[in-house]
């Protein structure tokens, strides 16, 4: 059984909620249902919906600050050079 025939005041109060101007958030709390059930149901309805866009701050966000270096940073304490021999590959099993 549909949770939308089970209760027949779920639709009119949720044609109301959504005519009146609240987000689909608001109204599946309201009803008591997933999000996802009220924005499909409006949709099939053709009831339009409130746009729920991002909400930005209200002062911009700040930078990190960086840290100053006194100094540079010392080498690596190894050496990066090739090793002294090269590894043999092949594709062949060795003989015994």
């Amino acid at each position: 059984m549909s949770c939308w025939t089970a209760d027949p005041t779920l639709l009119p109060r949720l044609t109301a909620m959504l005519q009146g101007g609240a987000s689909a958030s608001e109204v599946a709390k309201a009803l008591k249902l997933s999000r996802n059930q009220v924005i499909g149901k409006a949709q099939r309805m053709g009831l339009a919906l409130r746009h729920e866009g991002l909400r930005r701050t209200s002062e911009p966000r700040r930078r990190a600050r960086v840290a100053k270096v006194d100094k540079p940073v010392d080498p690596a304490p190894y050496s990066m050079r090739a090793p002294s021999s090269p590894r043999r590959f092949s594709w062949e099993a060795p003989t015994p």
